[in-house]
Order: C-alpha cells, then structure tokens, then sequence
C-alpha cells in the first residue's frame, strides 16, 4: 500500500522540508482561505496513482512514529469514510493562557470516542483512502469553505460512512498563549463550529450556561440558606456531584493521553493540577466563546481577517502581506 502524506501550513511562510506537502511547492491562495489553497493545491488527480491512502496532519503536531500505519490502517476498513486523530495541547511556559487552552481544548476531545456516525475529523491528523475521497467529493466541498476538517466531516457524514478516532493519532502540540490569545484561539473555534455546525454550537452555550448556573446556584444557596433546611443540603449535595464527576472526568482523560503520548511523560506529569482544576473556568470561556460567535462571524487567522458567510462561502476581507 502507498501513502500520500500532506500537511498544511503553521504560518504563511513556506514549511520546512520534514512538513512540506507532496507537491513541489504551496500556492498563496486567491480569493479562498490560506490553509484551503494549499490543500486544494495538492489535488488528487496529480497525486502518484499508486497512493491508496490520502493522510494530512499539521506542520506542528508532533506525531507518533506509528502515526501514519495507525491512522492508514483504520482508513482503509471496510465502510469507514475518515479516520481522524486529535491534538493535545501542552504549555511548556506553564502560563495561565496556555494552561486554559489546554484544558478547553481537552474538553472537545472528550467527544471522540467509539459512536462512528458522531465523530468528527480534526484536519491536523486525518486520513482516507483515496477511492472514498474522491467518491465522496472532499475537494469539491472544501471549494469555498473555511474548515477543512468540518467539510471533510459533513461529507463522511452525508455519504453515511463511519468516521473512526484512533487514539494512536493523537498528536501533542505545543503552545505559548497569553489569556487575550487564548480567548481569541477558541472564539475562533467557536464562531466556525457555529457556521458549521450550529446545533453543536446551540448545544455547547446549552451546556456551559447550565453548568455556571447550576454551580452559581449551588454556592448561593450554600451561602444564604439556612444550614439545617433542605435547600441547604440539596445544594451542597449538587455541588459535591458537579464538582467530582468534573474532576474525575479531568483525571480519566489525562490518564488516558499519558498513555497515549507516553513520549511527553514529563511535560503531562505537570498537568496534573491544571487539567481538573482549570476544568471548573472552562465552561464559562465556552458561555463567552459561544455569545461572542453569535454575535460576529469574522475571525482573524494567522493576520488575515475572514468572513464567514456559510460552510460553503468565506470571503477574505483583509489578507495578511
């Protein structure tokens, strides 16, 4: 079996030659997103007609060394349309930014799992046999379209395929973001996933609201009612469950990547505290991404200004030089 391996971009400039595309050289887009451009760039009728798999994966996530058989394996099972894996972000400075990016994004990890017809692709780590991505159009709906990993997940989902996580694709990648990046890193996240997945955006400002007031409720009632009423009891007792399965769900899932990413062992051993401390801010940054995406749909990435029209439609309204 060949494997074409493609990668897009960190920045504008060109990558290095560890993560530079199958193609000789990256297109400045025209008139569509950066990472798009250079996607479409390595259309699939120029690949090498032997390749059976197509596999992408971000410049700076750092891969296992099975990565790619991993990924390619799942790929190539009967009825599977993607296999995806995700990203783990690790904070070398240990800066209150990159800590709650971390564990934000740890959180969307969280619905990776075994349900196939509800997994999602991460564009950073992905594959498809090459047959399926063709059949299914991938090229044709990233044509206009911002995420690549959204259109790659809508085709999976229209063509009624299965879309498998392996957790062997986990990749780490590290970051250095001050809180004002942070906020704008998943306001991006999230005004995307509103264009292109509103219910799961609906879904996500359902959740975060439910949870700030459940646990605002719970320490109001703790601090004004009566020590001995059954109000006081039933919010203590809400508080205690919120409270433990929040930090056990934090703890399973860190257990889980160090087995996984067993490589980064020392930098995750750091992560113990932060992981389900930080679990308790993040649905409140994910109240303020989800009202902040309802009320614009521009974001800035990597200095070019979008706007997000429709998951078919994104018109560039500042380009970075």
């Amino acid at each position: 079996m060949r494997l074409s391996r493609r990668s897009r971009t960190r920045s504008a400039a060109t990558p290095d030659a560890a993560s530079r595309p199958a193609c000789s050289s990256l297109r400045r887009p025209s008139g569509r997103a950066r990472k798009i451009a250079n996607l479409l760039f390595c259309d699939p009728g120029q690949a090498d007609e032997r390749s059976e798999v197509f596999a992408f994966v971000d410049s700076d996530a750092c891969t296992r060394p099975d990565w790619l058989a991993s990924l390619a394996a799942a790929a190539m099972r009967p009825g599977v349309g993607a296999a995806t894996g995700y990203r783990w972000l690790i904070s070398e400075n240990g800066k209150l930014g990159s800590e709650l990016a971390s564990v934000w994004n740890a959180s969307v990890a969280s619905a990776l799992g075994p349900n196939l017809r509800s997994n999602f692709c991460w564009g950073g780590s992905m594959a498809a046999r090459r047959s399926t991505f063709e059949q299914i159009g991938v090229a044709e709906k990233w044509e206009g379209a911002l995420s690549d990993d959204f259109a790659m997940t809508r085709a999976v989902h229209d063509a009624g395929l299965d879309l498998v996580f392996v957790p062997r694709a986990l990749c780490a990648s590290f970051e250095h973001q001050t809180l004002a990046e942070m906020l704008e890193f998943t306001t991006r996240q999230m005004k995307i996933t509103r264009v292109y997945s509103p219910n799961l955006w609906l879904l996500s400002m359902f959740g975060s609201t439910l949870f700030c007031s459940v646990m605002i409720a719970s320490i109001a009632i703790i601090a004004a009612a009566d020590v001995r009423g059954i109000a006081f009891f039933a919010a203590i007792a809400t508080f205690g469950l919120v409270t433990a399965f929040t930090l056990l769900k934090a703890i399973i899932r860190l257990r889980a990547v160090r087995a996984v990413l067993s490589e980064q062992e020392v930098l995750l051993k750091r992560q113990f505290l932060p992981q389900p401390i930080y679990s308790f801010v993040t649905p409140a940054i994910f109240l303020v991404n989800t009202v902040l995406a309802a009320i614009s749909r521009r974001i800035v990435w990597r200095g070019t200004v979008y706007e997000l029209k429709s998951p078919s439609e994104t018109v560039i309204i500042r380009e970075k030089r």
